[in-house]
């Protein structure tokens, strides 16, 4: 995981980069998030540590998806965003010849990407993501589930639940065909955790493909497969930053705040 941010100097044209809120934000640090929890709980340990430092925030958590964010990040319309270097990479159609499962290149590579928006790639946390495929537990015995790739041998009578991006992106049902051969039944689209728990408690849904982080929420019984796969990639988290007159006081906080235990 990791922060990405916009390196603009200040000066007479920032409020015009920054977008027609600006002004109005009173030159506070506007830290947004994915809308998933723990963008979320990410987005609001950094947003803290730098008001803590005494630099105004304003928190934009559960701004929407990446197709919603990223391109807010990149107008300047929001200040910081926590990353996933693998994911964001990959979203900039940029991985191209990049050994996905080594962070150093995917950042050195990240960071060519975004130089065009003045965005930073800031150091990454130590700390790995890695995306699961949650069932109940009774469809976990019923069905002999342990691992992703168990999946295989009846993934043709299942429909999976999961974001409506899920059929668009690499590492959703792209990857899971790619990486385990999976070809569900159906896929139904919820634009909400809250919907595909639901989804998975009535068994309109039998797997649901959410973040793994959030994989205990569908119930206690709930099971989330994840294993290593050749979809595999760097997940560290980063910051992401664009147009603050702080920058080198929050990188340097940013990067003493994600070598912290």
């Amino acid at each position: 995981m990791l922060a990405l941010l916009a390196a603009c100097q200040p000066g007479p044209s920032q409020a015009t980069a920054a977008g027609p809120d600006a002004g109005a934000r009173g030159g506070a640090i506007v830290v947004a998030s994915f809308n998933f929890p723990e963008s979320e709980l990410l987005a609001a340990i950094y947003g803290l540590a730098i008001r803590h430092a005494g630099i105004p925030v304003q928190f934009e958590l559960d701004l929407g998806p990446r197709e919603l964010v990223q391109p807010a990040l990149e107008q300047g319309l929001v200040d910081m965003v926590p990353e996933y270097l693998g994911t964001a990479l990959t979203s900039l159609g940029a991985d191209r010849g990049v050994p996905m499962a080594d962070p150093a290149p995917v950042r050195a590579a990240l960071a060519r990407a975004l130089a065009r928006w003045h965005i930073q790639v800031m150091t990454p946390t130590a700390a790995q993501d890695q995306n699961g495929i949650v069932v109940t537990g009774a469809t976990a015995r019923r069905l002999g589930l342990r691992a992703v790739s168990d999946l295989r041998r009846v993934a043709g009578r299942l429909t999976l639940g999961g974001s409506p991006e899920c059929p668009d992106r690499p590492y959703c049902l792209p990857g899971l065909r790619t990486a385990y051969g999976l070809a569900f039944a159906r896929f139904l689209p919820f634009d909400t955790e809250a919907q595909r728990v639901t989804a998975l408690r009535d068994a309109s849904v039998q797997p649901s493909r959410p973040p793994t982080e959030n994989a205990g929420t569908p119930d206690p019984a709930s099971r989330c497969a994840s294993e290593t796969s050749p979809s595999t990639l760097a997940g560290g988290a980063t910051p992401s930053f664009s147009k603050t007159p702080s920058l080198y006081q929050i990188r340097d906080l940013l990067a003493a705040l994600n070598q912290t235990p």
